[in-house]
Parts: C-alpha cells; structure tokens; sequence
C-alpha cells in the first residue's frame, strides 16, 4: 500500500532532526578540540632568540644578494608544534568517524512507515476534503468582501457626485417659496365677541361661525336663535314617525337569492340589491338626498330610536357584531327603512385600532381577509349591500386586495358603499361613495353646516348622498334640517325630497353608462 503523504512527511521530518542533532555534535567536538590545541599552545614557554651582535659579523646579518638569488632557507618546526598538530589531525579523524557512525545509526534505526489501514486512509481523505473546503469557503468569503467593499466605494462616490450636483444647482437655482401650511378643514366655533356667559346664552348667537378650507360657512338657519335654545331636542328621536310608515315587501331573505349561505343573483336577473331595496313610486320632480345612517346595532337605546324616529326613506346599517343583528334589520325593514350591512375594515395602525375577528386587516393572508369577509355576507338577513367600515385605510394599502373583493361583492348582485368622502383614498368601480360623510366633528354646528353643504350640491347636481354615523347628537341634527325641508302651507313646493339608498346607485350607475 503507498504511504500518505503525511507519512512520508512524518518520515523526512525525523531524518531531518537526526542530521541536525549529528551536525550539532560534529561541531561541538570539533570546537572542544580546538579549543583545547588554542589552550596548549598559548600556554606552552616561547622560545628564546637573541642576538650576539659584536660576534656576529654585519655581512651575516644583511645579505645584500637580490631576492631572486637567494637560497631558500630551511626552516625548522619545533617538535612540540609538529607532536600538537599531529594530535588535532587525529582528533579531527576520530571526531567525523563518530559523526559518521552516528548517522549510520539513526538511519538504521528510523522505524518504516507503518502501513496505513483504510480508516485511517478515509479519515485523511476526509480531513484533506474538509481542508480543501474551508478553504474555498474562505476565498468565497473574501471574494463577496471585496464586492461588498467595491459596491460600498461605488455608493460612496454615486452620493458625493450627487450631493456636489445639489450644491451645483442650488447656487444656481431660484430660491422657492415654502409651500402655505394647510388650514384645518373646520375651526371649534368661537366667540366673536366674549362679554359675560349671561349674554352668551341669552343673545341670538351670530357670534358663531365655521371655517371650512379657510373659507367661512354660512350657518344653518336653525342655529340663528339663543344658545339655550338651540341645544339639541332629543325628544325627537324618542317619537315614532307614524305617518306613511308601510314595511317593506321583503322582511327575510328569499331562499332563490341565497346559495351555500351567501347572498347570490337569481336565475331570473333579480339581484338581492333590486329585491330587499325600498321601492321609489316615480321620479322626483326636484332634487332629492339620500342618506345611509351607519353603526347601528351597538348601542340598543340609539337603534331602536333611529328605527323607530327616523323617516322611511332614511336608510341604515347595522354592524355585524349586534348582538340582536336579525332582529334589528327585520325591525327596520318592517318600518319602511332598507338595510345594509357595516363591512369592518382597518382604520388606523393595527393593533392599536382592531376591527375585531370580522374585520378585513392589512397584512392578514388574502384568503383569511376573503373568509371574513364571506362571515359578514353569509348573514341570514336582508340586505341590499355593505358599507365600508368609516375612515378605513384597507383599501389604501390592500387597493388590489380590495378590488377583488369589491368584485365578489358586485358578481352577487350587491352594492358597496365608501367608508370615506375624501377624493384621495382610491375609487373603485362599482363601489358608491358619499358626497357628505359626518362622522368627525360631531358637535352641532358642524354636522348642520355638513348637512348645508349636501344640500347645496343636491341643487347643484340633482342629487347628493350623505352617509352619517348614528349618534344621538348626528340623529336630532339629521331630522331637524329633514324637517326644515319638510313642505309647508307657506312653501307647499319643497327645495329636495329624501330617497334610499339604493335609488341613489342606481341613478349613478346608468349615469356612468
């Protein structure tokens, strides 16, 4: 079997360190031995010459021949140099034989290479392939360093040359002017002149006004009256509207407009929206104003009052977490009102603003928003849509989410109404959104000066749409301004009349065509 490589690396390794230990002995013998020559030669006696010179002649001492002729004279090795050198050569000698053996025998002595079994072999294998990919790893690691250096340089220098450009151009650029501040849409009413409190609330109260867009509002003609006076009768809402009050044809669903518990169209055409809707004998003459009162069902004192004070044509949602949800829209219908359902939907940052386990969420999964959302139109009630949830953002951030569900809504022969007035939350089709929604602001010079401004528009266009959260304050603003429109012996022709809902889309539909 052939070595390893880390046998035979193993094996040159000890030849190695045993020449350099015969190397290191050889000079250490050599250095002793001459030392000791150094030491006996330097101790030896010198030998003594001295000169005779009154008996040596002159011409012995200088021999004036040229060098060339000159004999050679011998010269003599003292016997104790000669003995001395003799001794270092044979010392010299036995030193390299020993160095020589000594070789022999840590060569003869290495021990062969052991052969290698085959789980060492496959241990080493492993270990070389482990070696060999850490190694990779690491110029990988290195390689996406130098990248990440090169993007960052490259980053680096994109910003430099943009902010020099900015510098360039603003040295160059006319100075703009800062864009006005946006006014707040309304201003709290106010005094214009603050006297005593006993004046406030004895005076007429021309004192009090609306800023709208900066611009002021003309107030309504209710509120030209004392302070005292114009508090809110909430003995209104505590009457019945008995006259005129006929219920409507359809009080349940009808078994052909439901399938797999979900509102469907029949095979005839009729859609829920045409069947469970509050019938308009014909055209009206003038304009007219339709209006959705939303958030019922949660509070029972202020459901049962709008169901039982509000006229026939005012329409209304209910949420789908009444507890008596049913039992509200049968009521409501059996007066005359038509009903929807209230759709909720994420109006703020979720969880500090839940919608509830009903409640269409960004974020949620798209089939888990579509499973609540089939939850709320599995109701077994008669309804001739839903209405989106008030100041919800879903369909800001979900807009095609949304869609589909608008979609799914209107393929079932239902109607979808807008949880906003604002023209920047996005508009789909089919989907009806409100002229007027009054569901801020609730104090009663606002919600009155919102109703003026619907009407305004329905003179303007023909009809308008307002869509108006129930409280108790909004529900005895909402029928004193319908009671001002209301015909008299004075003025038997009324400026606008009231019509449902359902009416209002369909009017906007065949305009849209």
């Amino acid at each position: 079997m052939t070595p390893s490589a880390f046998a035979i690396e193993k094996k040159q390794a000890d030849a190695r360190k045993a020449f350099y230990a015969v190397a290191v002995l050889a000079a250490l013998s050599f250095s002793v031995a001459a030392a000791g020559v150094y030491w006996s030669f330097f101790n030896s006696p010198a030998p003594a010459v001295s000169f005779d010179l009154e008996r040596v002649k002159t011409t012995e001492l200088i021999n004036p021949q040229p060098p060339e002729q000159k004999a050679a004279e011998p010269v003599e090795t003292p016997a104790e140099t000669a003995e001395l050198i003799q001794q270092i050569e044979e010392h010299k000698k036995s030193v390299d034989a020993t160095a020589e053996s000594l070789k022999k025998k840590v060569e003869s002595s290495a021990p062969a290479p052991a052969p290698e079994s085959a789980e060492v072999a496959g241990l080493h294998r492993e270990q070389a392939a482990a070696a060999e990919q850490k190694i990779a790893e690491i110029a990988a690691l290195a390689q996406e360093r130098d990248v990440k250096q090169r993007q960052k340089e490259i980053s680096a220098a994109a910003e430099a040359h943009e902010e020099s450009a900015k510098n360039e151009f603003s040295a160059y650029a006319p100075a703009v002017a800062e864009p006005p501040k946006k006014k707040a849409k309304y201003t709290i009413p106010t005094l214009i002149k603050k006297s005593d409190l006993k004046n406030a609330l004895t005076k007429p109260s021309a004192g009090f006004y609306l800023h709208e867009n900066g611009e002021r509002l003309p107030l309504p003609e209710l509120v030209h009256t004392t302070l005292v006076e114009s508090l809110p009768n909430f003995g209104l809402i505590k009457q019945k509207d008995v006259k005129g009050v006929l219920p409507l044809q359809v009080i349940q669903p009808l078994a052909d407009l439901r399938k797999d518990g979900l509102p469907v169209k029949a095979g005839n055409g009729l859609t829920p929206a045409k069947a469970y809707a509050a019938s308009v004998s014909e055209k009206p003459a003038v304009p007219y104003i339709s209006v959705l009162l939303s958030g019922l069902g949660r509070r029972k004192n202020v459901t049962e009052s709008a169901v039982a004070s509000m006229p026939a044509a005012v329409s209304m949602s209910f949420s789908p977490y009444a507890p008596r949800l049913k039992e509200y829209i049968e009521s409501a219908r059996k007066a005359g009102h038509e009903t929807l359902l209230d759709m909720p939907m994420q109006h703020g940052t979720f969880p500090e603003t839940d919608p509830g386990p009903l409640g269409l969420v960004v974020g949620l999964p798209e089939h888990e928003n579509h499973k609540r959302l089939r939850k709320v139109l599995g109701t077994n009630a008669a309804f001739i849509g839903l209405a989106a949830q008030r100041n919800q953002n879903f369909s800001y951030y979900a807009a095609a989410e949304m869609k589909k569900f608008v979609e799914e809504i209107d393929s079932r022969g239902l109607i979808m109404i807008a949880g906003s007035d604002e023209s920047d939350m996005p508009a789909f089709e089919k989907t009806v959104r409100p002229d007027v929604y009054i569901a801020d602001d609730l104090y009663r010079a606002a919600i009155k000066a919102r109703l003026e401004k619907a009407l305004k528009q329905a003179q303007k266009d023909g009809r308008a749409f307002v869509r108006i959260e129930a409280y108790p304050v909004t529900m005895v603003a909402l029928l004193e301004f319908m009671k001002s429109l209301a015909p008299t012996e004075e003025n038997p022709e009324p400026k606008v009349v009231f019509a449902p809902v359902s009416y209002y889309a369909q009017q906007t539909a065949e305009a849209e065509k």
